[in-house]
């Protein structure tokens, strides 16, 4: 099954109705495309988190003989829900399912896995085949057909480096790591200037675009406050800085962001209780 089909076919109930974002289908048609002002909030888990003990087949005979030193004892879990239940870390994703406001979609995967953790990682950045290779990410090829011409604040980054998945024929996407430090110091033209070097055209691009993203940023920020308090930790910080962003009317389609520590190779038990 295709990735184009997946989601559309799959209407699961974990405790709450799947309800698919109409972006989801801009790949396959463009009248499917966005309007208004509704936008995707994407936490990247650096690392390869475990999901077996993150959501629990807690009645599954095999997951405990196939487990034997990592398993979470069946009466730990929390949430339980038709033989599937959290990590007893995660009680307000508990609640939130129960809720009807979380949705889990399991055993995703695609034909031919790839075993390499950077390839594969770029395969599913990108939505290829574990054959194929694109220079595109999946958002980033959203956006280019979300938007008329360039709009350099369609994704926002929230980070250090540069994420694949935002990668676009043109530079919709912004990274970003401190938005209110975020202010361009450089001179551009207030037209992107096209020549016959698509390279260059390029790089005009991306220098005007850092100029416009700078001005919408901060126009959002001065609009915008804090009414709630988040975890002190780089995350927190990086989904306040998104939430202020959105109310600030800043009109981003994506917020991208990415939380470490998910290679739990050792001592498994012990870290997914501190993530």
């Amino acid at each position: 099954m295709n990735r184009r089909n997946f989601l559309t076919l799959t209407g699961t109930f974990t405790g709450g109705a799947l309800i698919l974002p109409d972006f989801l289908h801009a790949f396959g048609s463009q009248s499917n495309l966005v309007i208004g002002e509704q936008c995707l909030v994407f936490i990247q888990l650096n690392g390869g988190n475990d999901g077996l003990n993150t959501f629990i087949p807690f009645e599954d005979p095999l997951y405990y003989d196939l487990r034997t030193k990592i398993a979470l004892d069946k009466n730990s879990v929390i949430g339980k829900n038709k033989g599937m239940a959290f990590h007893p870390a995660l009680k307000d994703f508990a609640t939130m399912q129960q809720n009807g406001d979380l949705t889990i979609i399991q055993n995703v995967g695609y034909p031919e896995p790839n075993r390499s953790h950077f390839r594969s990682q770029e395969i599913w950045q990108t939505a290829s085949a574990s054959n194929q290779y694109l220079s595109n990410g999946w958002l980033g090829r959203y956006l280019d057909l979300q938007c008329k011409d360039y709009t350099p604040t369609a994704g926002i980054n929230l980070g250090s480096t540069d994420v694949l998945s935002l990668k676009g024929y043109e530079p919709n996407s912004i990274t970003v790591k401190d938005p209110n430090r975020f202010r361009n110091k450089l001179t551009t033209d207030d037209t992107v200037r096209l020549s016959d070097n698509p390279q260059l055209d390029f790089v005009r691009k991306v220098a005007n675009s850092v100029s416009e993203g700078s001005e919408e940023i901060q126009k959002a920020l001065a609009k915008s406050t804090s009414e709630v308090s988040y975890p002190k930790s780089a995350l927190g910080r990086n989904l306040q800085w998104t939430a202020r962003l959105i109310k600030g009317n800043l009109n981003s389609k994506v917020y991208y962001t990415s939380q470490n520590g998910y290679d739990t190779h050792d001592n498994q038990i012990a870290l997914q209780e501190k993530i």
